[in-house]
């Protein structure tokens, strides 16, 4: 017994009140021919799929403009989206009249170029425009960047190379995901995550690249402009020249982060080594909101991972920052005792200033977010597993 809505236990979904009316108020159109697919979609893949077997289910959807740029006036709500190894992203229209999920041609070549074939459909749509047969189909693989981008969705998609939106996300893939949108407050829930959407009008995407706007920046707080790093003292024979070589290396700092190229740290762990299961931290209900948003960040830049298996449990807090932004803090006081130690060296300042004897031109390095750069080997990851 398992409610996909609800997600609880405590009735079915054929049993569930909540889907029988959200059904009945958006019940699709005529369906003229069983729709049948060895393929059970939405689902969630981190692999790509090899399926792209002709599909050829016809129904008729109401309400989709496929020809003119018409803004839509039923479901104006946007939703981030990233296709799977792309760097784009886009704004995708969250309709829940639509019975189900498309995009337009040119969001197709973007998927062909991520190795996705087109096949051939016999779906026809009925619009305020007459009757349109759908241009293909082809299973796509994205992930929802504003709401839970750790999370790879694969469905197949229908084309309609007319649409004026990039991408439609339909009763489909919002019903079998139990996507929940709150049309008030102008906020999607998903699997305990939220996003507040766009609720601007529909846009022709007249820009290039596939249509996809230029990637959000996920500025660290160490990022600063080439001037910020002009010492006073240069002098002027050499200021044209040195802010030259800043400008060329400027995505060193631009608050990216990047990763040190050295084979994946494996923690020295000693023999007697036990797993601790430490009590969580309670996190006041006044952060819980930035405590999920930075968690959800640290994921999508692959500093953190979801795992489920580990022994290890250290204990985790956040500490907030005087501009009011979090800092996630891991207790690993009981992880270090079964570590074994490196002996290292650490020079006197007196002897590094020794080193630096005749040195014309001196520099200094903020390794700040340094340890997030160092991927640890998978093997060594669950003994960091916090909670």
């Amino acid at each position: 017994m398992w409610c996909k809505f609800h997600k609880t236990k405590s009735h079915n979904s054929s049993e569930c009140f909540t889907l029988k009316k959200q059904l009945e108020e958006h019940k699709p159109a005529e369906i003229q021919t069983t729709v049948s697919s060895k393929n059970n979609y939405p689902r969630f893949e981190e692999e790509e799929s090899d399926s792209d077997s002709e599909s050829n289910s016809e129904i008729k959807l109401v309400g989709l403009v496929a020809k003119k740029h018409t803004s839509t006036k039923l479901a104006p709500l946007r939703i981030k989206v990233q296709l799977k190894n792309a760097n784009g992203i886009f704004d995708a229209l969250l309709d829940s009249g639509a019975s189900i999920s498309i995009f337009n041609q040119k969001t197709m070549q973007a998927n062909v170029q991520l190795g996705r074939k087109q096949v051939a459909s016999s779906t026809k749509f009925q619009t305020v425009n007459g009757e349109v047969t759908s241009d293909g189909s082809a299973v796509v693989q994205f992930r929802f960047a504003s709401l839970k981008p750790s999370a790879i969705i694969t469905h197949r998609f229908e084309i309609l190379e007319k649409s004026q939106d990039a991408m439609v996300i339909g009763r489909d893939i919002m019903t079998s995901l139990g996507i929940v949108l709150d049309f008030k407050k102008k906020v999607v829930q998903w699997d305990g995550h939220y996003a507040h959407l766009n609720t601007g009008g529909s846009h022709s995407f007249e820009v290039s690249d596939y249509e996809f706007f230029e990637e959000s920046k996920e500025i660290a707080e160490s990022a600063v402009q080439p001037e910020e790093l002009m010492p006073d003292t240069l002098p002027n024979s050499l200021v044209d020249e040195y802010h030259q070589l800043l400008r060329d290396n400027e995505s060193l700092y631009d608050g990216h982060l990047g990763r040190m190229r050295f084979e994946d740290y494996i923690l020295p762990i000693s023999p007697d080594y036990k797993p601790v299961n430490a009590k969580p931290y309670p996190v006041p209900r006044s952060l819980e909101g930035k405590a999920r948003e930075l968690s959800q960040h640290l994921v999508s830049i692959d500093v953190l991972e979801k795992i489920y298996d580990s022994e290890m449990a250290s204990p985790a807090f956040f500490l907030k920052k005087p501009n009011g932004s979090l800092r996630l803090l891991i207790d690993f006081r009981g992880l270090n005792r079964f570590l074994q130690r490196s002996p290292y060296y650490v020079p006197r300042i007196l002897e590094i200033l020794l080193r630096l004897a005749g040195a014309k031109c001196l520099s200094t390095l903020d390794a700040n977010m340094g340890y997030y750069a160092r991927r640890l080997a998978t093997s060594s990851r669950n003994y960091t597993a916090f909670c």
